[in-house]
Protein backbone atom coordinates (compact mmCIF):
# COMPACT_ATOMS: atom_id res chain seq x y z
CA UNK A 1 0.00 0.00 0.00
CA UNK A 2 1.07 3.26 -0.67
CA UNK A 3 1.42 6.89 0.75
CA UNK A 4 -1.84 7.33 -1.48
CA UNK A 5 -3.94 4.19 -0.44
CA UNK A 6 -3.37 4.60 2.46
CA UNK A 7 -4.62 7.82 2.61
CA UNK A 8 -7.24 7.54 1.15
CA UNK A 9 -7.79 4.48 3.65
CA UNK A 10 -7.87 6.33 6.91
CA UNK A 11 -10.02 9.04 5.14
CA UNK A 12 -12.38 6.63 4.35
CA UNK A 13 -12.14 5.63 7.69
CA UNK A 14 -12.73 8.79 9.21
CA UNK A 15 -15.87 9.57 6.93
CA UNK A 16 -17.08 6.14 8.05
CA UNK A 17 -17.08 7.13 11.65
CA UNK A 18 -19.22 9.99 11.12
CA UNK A 19 -21.84 7.43 11.22
CA UNK A 20 -21.50 5.19 14.23
CA UNK A 21 -21.70 6.27 17.67
CA UNK A 22 -18.55 7.19 19.60
CA UNK A 23 -18.00 4.20 21.64
CA UNK A 24 -17.76 2.39 18.07
CA UNK A 25 -15.78 4.31 16.15
CA UNK A 26 -12.06 3.57 15.32
CA UNK A 27 -9.56 5.26 17.43
CA UNK A 28 -6.36 6.83 16.07
CA UNK A 29 -4.43 3.87 17.82
CA UNK A 30 -6.81 1.25 16.08
CA UNK A 31 -6.03 2.78 12.66
CA UNK A 32 -2.45 2.70 13.40
CA UNK A 33 -2.43 -0.85 14.20
CA UNK A 34 -4.09 -1.69 10.82
CA UNK A 35 -1.96 0.00 9.16
CA UNK A 36 1.30 -1.34 10.51
CA UNK A 37 -0.49 -5.15 11.13
CA UNK A 38 -2.18 -5.72 7.92
CA UNK A 39 -0.42 -3.35 5.41
CA UNK A 40 3.19 -4.01 6.77
CA UNK A 41 3.47 -0.09 7.40
CA UNK A 42 6.33 1.13 9.71
CA UNK A 43 4.54 2.89 12.51
CA UNK A 44 6.22 6.22 12.21
CA UNK A 45 5.25 5.72 9.06
CA UNK A 46 1.32 5.19 9.34
CA UNK A 47 1.37 7.85 12.05
CA UNK A 48 2.52 10.53 9.73
CA UNK A 49 -0.12 8.89 7.08
CA UNK A 50 -2.68 9.53 9.76
CA UNK A 51 -1.83 12.77 10.14
CA UNK A 52 -2.00 13.73 6.88
CA UNK A 53 -5.13 11.64 6.14
CA UNK A 54 -6.79 13.75 9.56
CA UNK A 55 -5.63 17.35 8.23
CA UNK A 56 -6.94 16.66 4.36
CA UNK A 57 -10.61 15.42 5.82
CA UNK A 58 -10.75 18.59 8.30
CA UNK A 59 -9.95 20.91 5.32
CA UNK A 60 -12.54 18.89 3.31
CA UNK A 61 -15.13 19.22 6.25
CA UNK A 62 -14.42 23.09 6.54
CA UNK A 63 -14.57 23.63 2.92
CA UNK A 64 -17.87 21.83 2.46
CA UNK A 65 -19.29 23.82 5.48
CA UNK A 66 -20.32 20.68 6.82
CA UNK A 67 -23.71 21.64 9.26
CA UNK A 68 -22.67 19.09 11.92
CA UNK A 69 -19.07 20.87 12.52
CA UNK A 70 -21.20 24.03 12.41
CA UNK A 71 -23.72 22.52 15.06
CA UNK A 72 -21.13 21.29 17.65
CA UNK A 73 -19.49 24.66 17.24
CA UNK A 74 -22.43 26.18 18.18
CA UNK A 75 -23.23 23.26 20.79
CA UNK A 76 -19.67 24.59 22.81
CA UNK A 77 -20.28 28.09 22.68
CA UNK A 78 -23.86 28.04 24.33
CA UNK A 79 -22.30 25.74 26.92
CA UNK A 80 -19.86 27.87 27.99
CA UNK A 81 -22.51 30.93 27.77
CA UNK A 82 -24.77 28.72 30.20
CA UNK A 83 -21.54 28.41 32.30
CA UNK A 84 -21.03 32.01 32.41
CA UNK A 85 -24.51 33.06 33.65
CA UNK A 86 -24.95 30.59 35.91
CA UNK A 87 -21.51 31.42 37.51
CA UNK A 88 -23.07 35.26 37.52
CA UNK A 89 -26.56 34.28 38.38
CA UNK A 90 -26.35 31.23 40.57
CA UNK A 91 -22.55 31.62 41.97
CA UNK A 92 -22.92 35.24 42.23
CA UNK A 93 -18.99 35.00 41.05
CA UNK A 94 -17.95 38.00 38.82
CA UNK A 95 -14.84 36.66 38.15
CA UNK A 96 -15.39 33.35 36.89
CA UNK A 97 -18.32 34.96 35.25
CA UNK A 98 -15.22 37.69 33.67
CA UNK A 99 -12.95 34.76 32.81
CA UNK A 100 -15.87 32.52 30.95
CA UNK A 101 -16.97 35.78 28.85
CA UNK A 102 -13.62 36.07 27.87
CA UNK A 103 -13.43 31.82 26.96
CA UNK A 104 -16.46 32.09 25.11
CA UNK A 105 -15.20 35.19 23.20
CA UNK A 106 -12.12 33.60 21.90
CA UNK A 107 -13.52 30.29 20.74
CA UNK A 108 -16.09 32.36 19.26
CA UNK A 109 -13.35 34.19 16.93
CA UNK A 110 -11.76 30.78 16.14
CA UNK A 111 -14.57 28.96 15.12
CA UNK A 112 -15.67 32.23 12.96
CA UNK A 113 -12.40 31.72 11.18
CA UNK A 114 -12.41 28.13 11.03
Amino acid sequence: MDKKQSIDFVQNILLANENLKPEEQLQRKDIIDILVVDHKIPESTAYRYFSDALREYEWEQEKSGDPTRIDKNKKVLDQVWDIAQHAREIELDDEKFLSTIELWSKLSTRFRKA
